[in-house]
């Protein structure tokens, strides 16, 4: 169960693999699981089949993404085989304030599982990013939706594995794909369960006791902190100063000339001060 990096890339995902590797792992909350070869987004497939009942759980992966969504509707680049597509439903068990802190999380469970398999440069930018050695790895997207007045979450989760040769995927930071830097992902179907396995276990710990517990943790791997950043929010400047990292309930921290800033959430954008 734990030969996933080889020096041979897999092929397709495969739901029986994943479906036998959640039950290794004995998650709580068993998902019902579909596999596709392209979909347009698979968090909006999760979004257009929740049942709302609170014990229920979809995992939906696609090879490919005709419309694959990023924070504030942007694009993630979605080329077929090789990477890593996925979206799961979850039902809170409660109700807390610092909800926004739920990417964090998710972006916790990506590092805490790579690093389980010996991949070191991992880093975290906030709110949603893992970077491997500086640049983008992989990406968060986290969606909610009253269903039957039920609040149930959608987690999107876009890992660059394989990226095809000469692909040119456009980011303010560069991107990183793990083959790219040595590593080969024998299984996919195996990081996929991994990956949901994990994210239900810190996601469990962070709607009982809020983002607190993890937040010593998270700076650990923060890639801005102590550096000069500017927040950028719809092509605007909010502030720059030097990133402090985060707070109790995940909220960024920015000394700037006027005092300590405090960004909650929105579009924003999180860049090197001397980066266009």
């Amino acid at each position: 169960m734990n030969n996933i990096l080889s020096k041979k890339q897999d092929s397709k995902i495969s739901k029986a693999l994943i479906e036998q590797e959640l039950s290794d792992f004995h998650v709580v909350n068993k998902p019902d699981v579909f596999v596709f070869e392209e979909l347009d987004s698979t968090n909006q497939w999760v979004i257009e089949n929740l049942s709302g009942k609170p014990d229920s759980s979809l995992l939906c992966v696609a090879e490919s993404q005709s419309s694959g969504r990023g924070r504030a509707g942007r694009q993630w680049c979605s080329p077929f085989g090789g990477n890593i597509y996925m979206s799961f439903s979850c039902v809170p068990g409660v109700s807390r304030k610092n909800i926004s802190a739920l990417s964090l999380v998710v972006g916790l469970a990506l590092v805490r599982v790579l690093r389980e398999k010996n991949i070191e440069g991992l880093s975290l930018k906030w709110p949603n990013d893992v970077l491997l050695g500086g640049k983008k790895l992989a990406g968060t997207l986290i969606e909610s939706k009253i269903n039957s007045g039920q609040l149930e979450f959608i987690v999107g989760i876009g890992i660059n594995v394989q990226m095809p040769v000469g692909f040119d995927l456009k980011s303010d930071i560069g991107w990183a794909d793990l083959t790219g830097t040595g590593v080969q992902v024998s299984d996919r179907s195996q990081l996929i369960a991994m990956v949901y396995s994990e994210c239900e276990k810190l996601m469990h710990e962070f709607f009982e006791e809020g983002f607190s517990v993890f937040r010593h943790e998270w700076m650990q791997y923060d890639e801005f902190a102590g550096k000069e950043v500017k927040i950028i929010d719809q092509d605007k400047l909010l502030c720059s100063g030097r990133e402090a990292g985060v707070d109790e309930n995940g909220y960024l921290l920015v000394h700037s000339d006027s005092g300590v800033k405090q960004i909650i959430s929105g579009d924003v954008s999180l860049r090197v001060n001397n980066a266009d």
